[in-house]
């Protein structure tokens, strides 16, 4: 009969078991599988590993992967945040895109979002509007206003293209999706 057994490696060498010994038992075919070793239960290696190797470190190291692979490592409530940002993410582009039909800078874009429901971090915003800038979408000019330079952007021809294009898969999705829903309702 065989049994796994955990250890951690630097108990082998702490009780003066060199690799050379290791290798005259079976086990050492199988080699190391994820800190543990397989053991033939009349081994006399197995005795000396299920009485010398019972540490703090093998607890819980065997506590936290049955843990893990039992519960994963999210649980339900950290599955649906990072879905809900998922979702926000792709709506956000159309937005900004949408918003910049009229020309604004970034702090009025940022306001007007939130007060549309879709409030987005400084971090978020600015590298987002240098992206679509990048990619011809908006066009920027910085011009002072109140004594302070400002950058306002606005959709470029390309980006008002491209929105349209992307307003007409939104109806596209959101129509896919209501069917779905009345077929099967929640």
């Amino acid at each position: 009969m065989w049994k796994i057994v955990l250890f951690p490696p630097e108990s082998a060498k702490d009780a003066g078991f060199s690799a050379d010994r290791l290798d005259k038992f079976p086990f050492s075919q199988t080699g190391l599988v994820g800190g543990a070793r397989l053991f033939p239960s009349d081994s006399p290696a197995f005795h000396w590993r299920t009485r010398k190797c019972l540490t703090t470190y093998t607890v819980y190291h065997t506590v936290c992967v049955t843990y893990y692979m039992t519960n994963g490592t999210q649980g339900a409530p950290e599955i649906l945040e990072n879905l809900k940002m998922e979702l926000r993410r792709g709506c956000l582009i159309v937005a900004v895109l949408a918003q910049l039909r009229t020309e604004q800078y970034g702090y009025t874009l940022r306001k007007a979002l939130a007060d549309d429901g879709l409030a987005i971090d400084e971090g978020t915003l600015y590298p987002l509007l240098r992206r679509l800038e990048t990619q011809g979408l908006l066009v920027s000019q910085w011009r002072e206003e109140d004594k302070r330079n400002k950058r306002f952007y606005r959709l470029s021809p390309a980006g008002e293209q491209i929105l349209s294009q992307l307003l007409e898969e939104w109806q596209n999705i959101n129509s896919s999706l209501s069917k779905i829903l009345q077929e099967a309702p929640l």
